[in-house]
């Protein structure tokens, strides 16, 4: 029912797609900031009775300036019509199977710090209820390898903007075993448990001031 392809050049067929995304609210997909066909990685697309109902890409991370040890996982969007379903649960081997013909160390995605709910089910501190007839069809998900295999990283938060206090949770793929990925940018280095509160929130901002400062 529902198939996964490397996006094959079609871009009448994107373009429906990304209209009908922007038209949602995924500001992440605007022209400006994505062209599937100059991207420095690969995007794969979700169809749904042939329709294409879902994007996700992988691009060399030029965020934290190591394109050549790390990948970010990241512009995914599942249109509402499709929703919810956990197709955004049924990409990463599709995902993995990228970064490892990039030849990169670290798969990575990232998280806004004040999404709970999200965060919980990342950290695999919860799941979430199967309501619909896809999500109960597709439950097992939350035991498949790759998921299971997703981890938090503990010693920093990213941020895609230094100029602005937007911080994210990083969760992360090892694709070479015990490697220790240092990212040279967009990163504030501040050791947690996967959850932050006000008071470390603050000092995590008057940090990233006073890092601002500096340059």
């Amino acid at each position: 029912m529902i198939k996964f392809e490397l996006y094959n050049g079609n871009r009448q067929e994107f373009e429906t797609f990304r209209n009908k995304a922007l038209a949602e609210g995924n500001d992440s997909l605007v022209p400006e900031k994505f062209n599937p066909d100059t991207l420095d990685g690969e995007t794969w697309c979700a169809y749904l009775y042939d329709e294409l109902v879902s994007v996700c890409v992988v691009e060399s991370s030029h965020y934290t300036h190591d394109p050549n040890i790390a990948a970010r996982a990241c512009r995914l969007h599942v249109l509402k019509d499709c929703r919810p379903s956990w197709i955004g649960l049924m990409f990463p081997p599709y995902l993995l199977e990228s970064a490892h013909r990039m030849g990169v160390k670290i798969l990575y995605m990232t998280h806004d710090i004040h999404n709970r709910s999200l965060n919980a089910m990342y950290q695999h501190r919860r799941r979430g209820g199967a309501f619909t007839n896809n999500q109960i069809l597709n439950s097992s998900l939350w035991d498949a390898p790759e998921y299971k295999a997703l981890k938090l990283e503990r010693r920093f938060l990213f941020q895609v903007d230094p100029k602005v206090d937007f911080y994210q949770f990083v969760y992360y793929w090892e694709l070479e075993t015990d490697f220790i990925w240092q990212p040279k940018s967009n990163v504030i280095w501040y050791p947690h448990d996967g959850m932050i509160n006000k008071t470390q929130l603050k000092e995590i901002i008057d940090y990233a001031s006073e890092k601002r400062k500096a340059y």
